[in-house]
């Protein structure tokens, strides 16, 4: 059941992010992290969409024209490879545990 909430979650913030309600989408994002009790690759998805969030973030920074709208996308960028990192983290433990699970 813990799975296919986060894949909603993941599914529900995709949609936001493509309505441009990228605030919404955060919020969703967030909720699903942490409602989870364990790692899981849904869980390492919500964590790539969470990335997705800062780079669409990042470019709706660049465009309100604002004076530090470079360094705040940078910023969000970065954050943005981070959520893909914990998200990379987590598939390669969830992999290295399978491939050492007897058979």
């Amino acid at each position: 059941g813990e799975d296919v909430r986060l894949d909603a979650h993941a599914m529900l913030a995709k949609l936001l992010v493509a309505r441009g309600k990228l605030e919404d989408a955060m919020t969703v994002v967030d909720r699903g992290i942490a409602s989870a009790s364990r790692d899981s690759f849904f869980l390492a998805n919500l964590h790539t969409v969470k990335g997705e969030v800062y780079e669409a973030q990042a470019a709706v920074a660049l465009d309100d024209g604002a004076p530090d709208a470079e360094a705040r996308a940078r910023e969000l960028r970065h954050t943005a490879i981070t959520a893909y990192t914990r998200s990379n983290e987590i598939n390669e433990a969830l992999q290295k545990r399978l491939v050492e699970e007897p058979r």
